[in-house]
């Protein structure tokens, strides 16, 4: 009996039912988990990140007329009658236009057209810049401004309230940006999860085709 085929000791024989029946549910497991990535029938709160977006678009749009009305003011002309901050700032060194110059062009650049290419291209990498120069600017006047509030700075220059209020804003319009920024980041990331939870968010398609040289046709086939 040499030529009998040999069986292994550790050979398991599964009943065809049993197998149909583990199949069925591994089927069932595996549908109902797709059912859930692409049910398009579930709820959503009023305040979706959709609506969020939204939101934030229009708080951006504020911010850039609230940020420019605000260099406009201080740049305004310098009068006896009606004297400008800038006249303000320049009673200390030199530092301090240099600041206002900087941040000035930052919420140019980061800001206002950093943050309106993140929101239009749902990129929040673009966010980066603003985020990282508006947190630097916190920090620094913030140490400025502790040394010079421990030596009474306002109320040895005579400070008005317009100056008290601009550097109010060197703390406020920051940190405003700063937050905005990280607003938008995770909104855009929530975004992208519920346009593909509600069909909104199409995968790309390709399209492959296949020709046959010999009698000349084509078959394509398409790849979601």
């Amino acid at each position: 009996m040499s030529n009998s085929p040999r069986i292994p000791r550790n050979l398991s024989v599964r009943a065809k039912d049993q197998q149909g029946v583990q199949n069925n549910q591994e089927a069932n497991e595996e549908g109902g988990n797709s059912g859930r990535r692409i049910d398009n029938t579930q709820s959503w709160p009023f305040f979706n990140p959709s609506t969020r977006f939204r939101l934030l678009k229009i708080i951006f749009v504020l911010m850039c007329l609230v940020d420019i009305m605000h260099w406009a003011y201080l740049l305004r002309d310098d009068t006896n009658e009606n004297p400008n901050s800038w006249r303000f700032y320049k009673k200390f060194k030199s530092f301090d236009l240099y600041y206002l110059v900087a941040r000035m062009f930052a919420d140019i650049f980061t800001c206002v057209l950093g943050l309106g290419a993140a929101m239009w291209t749902r990129k929040p990498l673009l966010t980066l810049p603003c985020t990282t120069i508006q947190l630097l600017f916190l920090l620094i006047r913030a140490a400025v401004w502790s040394v010079r509030s421990y030596n009474r700075v306002l109320e040895k220059t005579h400070a008005t309230n317009e100056d008290k209020l601009f550097v109010i804003c060197e703390f406020a319009l920051p940190a405003i940006w700063a937050l905005l920024s990280f607003l938008i980041v995770h909104t855009t990331r929530r975004l992208r999860c519920y346009e593909q939870l509600h069909g909104y968010a199409r995968p790309p398609i390709i399209v492959l085709t296949v020709k046959n040289d010999d009698n000349d046709e084509s078959v394509q086939i398409e790849i979601a």
